[in-house]
């Protein structure tokens, strides 16, 4: 316990956005409760859903696909397993601005590189984008193509509302596409 307790008095935190370790000083009273509560929940067994069940979320005939984000190119275009994937009617800024930067960087924080996701290829748009896939991206249960135009960071194509499959959807018509 005495060990333990020694371990507990500096804890590090590692960021994932960098390497910085910073120490933490807890007072030994403390050191046996947090070790209880860690006991406690390590205890417990979470299954997180699986991304495999989620393929229902897809909607038409077009590819859906599960797989990790390896790469953000910028705030409308990411990697998943190296293939590129533009999210459908959504145009974030070019990444050579500070505007498109800002995007980039609103997509790692909500699905960083690692991420689980599921990519929903646009039945109305299959040849894609400069050889990118069409999609909506699905990340912690959460549609990346709303989330974008949401905050702001990226405006709906509305160019391309009358050939997406999911130009009916809610989240589409919110922004801006209109039967």
């Amino acid at each position: 316990m005495v060990l333990l307790g020694v371990l507990a008095v500096f804890l590090y935190y590692e960021s994932a956005q960098n390497t910085e370790k910073v120490k933490v000083q807890i007072p030994i009273s403390e050191v046996t409760e947090i070790i209880s509560e860690k006991l406690q929940i390590d205890s417990k067994t979470i299954t997180p859903p699986s991304i495999e069940s989620s393929t229902s979320k897809c909607i038409g005939n077009a590819d859906c696909f599960s797989g990790k984000v390896t790469k953000i190119t910028d705030g409308d275009t990411i990697k998943v397993d190296e293939r590129s994937i533009r999210f459908t009617l959504a145009s974030a800024p070019e990444i050579n601005t500070l505007e498109g930067k800002i995007a980039k960087d609103f997509v790692a924080s909500i699905c960083p590189v690692g991420s689980s996701v599921l990519v929903d290829e646009d039945d109305g748009q299959p040849e894609g984008s400069y050889g990118r896939i069409l999609a909506v991206v699905y990340c912690n249960d959460v549609n990346l193509n709303e989330k974008i135009l949401e905050s702001g960071n990226a405006k709906i194509s509305t160019l391309f509302c009358s050939e997406s499959e999911f130009s009916d959807e809610p989240w589409v018509k919110k922004f801006g596409c209109i039967d």
